[in-house]
């Protein structure tokens, strides 16, 4: 995905506030030490790409969905508490 914001971790914990709300339009590269590290997204967003990547026919696939199935329920289970 291109034009994605990036910013370092010390920013993002400074205006965390702000960079959420962001974040809510287009998801975030936060990078640390030089290095990206981690993506922060819209949850919808989130859901949708969980979806997608589990509908997917493809055995070499297979270990991937089971972490995002599980990633999936741990939502699923937090939405119904």
């Amino acid at each position: 995905m291109t034009g994605m914001r990036r910013l370092t971790s010390s920013d993002f914990v400074r205006k965390f506030g702000t960079y959420g709300d962001a974040a809510l339009e287009k998801p975030l590269v936060i990078s640390r030490n030089g290095r990206d590290r981690l993506v922060m997204m819209n949850l919808d967003l989130y859901r949708e790409l969980l979806d997608a990547a589990l509908a997917r026919k493809d055995r070499r696939a297979e270990p991937l969905q089971a972490r995002l199935r599980k990633a999936r329920e741990e939502l699923q289970f937090r939405d119904d508490a």
